[in-house]
C-alpha cells in the first residue's frame, strides 16, 4: 500500500513537474499592436497577425519553440525586452548601433525606408523633407525618423505620435503638414481606404533606410542561434519570400 501510494505520489510530482518545464518553455514575444502590415490585432478575430507574426510563428515552427505573442505600443518593445518582461520581439524594428547596446538582433528579414504622407491635393513633388522648412511634421515615437526631424533644426514642431494611424489623422485634419513612418505601414492604411485625402509622395528620398530583424536579449546567445538558424531554414525554402508576398510588402 505504501509503496503504490509513493508511486502515485512520484508520478503525480513528474507529471507537475513537466508542465512546469513546459509553462517556462513557452516564449513570449513582444510585437506591436498597430503596426500593419508587419504586426497588429485582428479586430475580427482578437488575435496578432501580420508580416512579422507569421515570420516568429515560421521560425518557432522550424525550431520547435512554444511562444506567446504579446501586443503592446512599438515605444515599449525594448523596456519589456531589456526588463524580462518578454523573451523576444518581433516587429518593424530598425537594426542600429544605439539599439545594438541593449539589445541583440537576429539576421535581417526585410529592408525599406521611411515615406512621407501629405494631403492628396499637395501638388509638391517633395524629395527631402528639409523642403517643409517651417512647418509643423510629424512621426512615430520610438522609431528612428524622431531624431533627424528633431536635429535638422528647420521646423516649427516636430510632433511624436504613439501610433502612425494617429499621425495621419492629423495629416487629415491639417493640424500637421507631413508625417514620417515605415512606407510600407503607411501605404497599407491607404491601399486599405483608410485616409482617403492622403497620399504617399513618391518623389521623397527617404533618409533612414535600414533593416528589421527579430530581436532577443543581450547574451542570449543560444536563443540567438535558433532565431538565426529558423530565418534561414525559412529563407531557403522560399517560405518568407511567401510571407513578403502575402503581405504586398513588394
Amino acid at each position: 500500500m505504501f509503496r503504490r501510494t509513493f508511486m502515485m505520489a512520484a508520478a503525480l510530482a513528474a507529471a507537475l513537474g513537466t508542465g512546469a518545464v513546459q509553462a517556462q518553455d513557452r516564449l513570449k514575444v513582444g510585437t506591436e499592436a498597430n503596426g500593419l502590415p508587419f504586426s497588429f490585432v485582428d479586430p475580427a478575430a482578437g488575435q496578432p497577425d501580420g508580416f512579422m507574426v507569421d515570420v516568429i510563428k515560421a521560425i518557432a515552427r522550424h525550431e520547435g519553440l512554444a511562444i506567446t505573442i504579446e501586443p503592446m505600443e512599438f515605444s515599449a518593445l525594448i523596456s519589456s525586452l531589456t526588463s524580462g518582461k518578454v523573451d523576444m520581439t518581433s516587429a518593424a524594428m530598425y537594426v542600429t548601433e544605439e539599439r545594438k547596446k541593449v539589445i541583440d538582433f537576429s539576421e535581417p528579414v526585410f529592408a525599406y525606408g521611411e515615406g512621407m504622407v501629405v494631403q492628396s491635393d499637395d501638388g509638391t513633388a517633395y524629395t527631402a523633407f528639409t523642403e517643409l522648412s517651417g512647418e509643423t511634421v510629424g512621426a512615430q515615437l520610438g522609431t528612428m525618423y524622431v531624431a533627424p526631424l528633431q536635429n535638422a533644426g528647420v521646423f516649427r514642431e516636430v510632433k511624436v505620435y504613439d501610433t502612425v494611424q494617429n499621425m495621419m489623422q492629423d495629416v487629415a485634419q491639417g493640424r500637421i503638414k507631413a508625417g514620417y513612418a515605415d512606407a510600407p505601414i503607411m501605404a497599407h492604411f491607404l491601399a486599405k481606404g483608410q485616409f482617403s485625402n492622403l497620399k504617399l509622395v513618391p518623389s521623397y528620398q527617404p533618409v533612414v533606410p535600414g533593416e528589421i530583424a527579430v530581436a532577443v536579449p543581450q547574451g542570449n546567445a543560444d536563443l540567438l542561434a535558433k532565431v538565426n538558424d529558423g530565418i534561414a531554414k525559412i529563407k531557403a525554402s522560399g517560405e518568407l519570400d511567401d510571407l513578403v508576398q502575402k503581405w504586398n510588402l513588394r
